[in-house]
């Protein structure tokens, strides 16, 4: 059965979100730093391996908000990943709306 749930990272550090599959179906960022930031979003249990999506926000763009799915708790949309989720944050707050499996 596949869980719904906002996650909230903020932070510099590295976050892994864990060891499964799923689908990330929203995506938040906001900063108020004075230059672009970058987020990147792996598919592993590291900052390492497959890059499922790089992110530079500008700060006059922020918040940045995506939408993956057309419906929300789809689980045939949104972006998916098999190893696990990171997320490399930088200066950045992230919310990303996810699927697990």
């Amino acid at each position: 059965m596949a869980t719904y749930k906002p996650t909230f990272y903020t932070g510099s550090a590295t976050i892994d979100s864990g060891g499964s599959a799923g689908r990330i179906m929203a995506l938040m960022i906001s900063h108020d730093q004075a230059t672009v930031q970058t987020v990147t979003i792996h598919d592993n249990t590291s900052a390492s391996g497959t890059v499922l999506l790089t992110i530079h926000v500008a700060p006059e763009r922020t918040p940045w908000f995506a939408n993956f799915s057309e419906v929300l708790g789809d689980k045939k949309s949104g972006l998916e990943w098999s190893t696990g989720l990171t997320i490399t944050p930088g200066n950045c707050e992230v919310t990303l709306w996810t699927l697990t499996y």
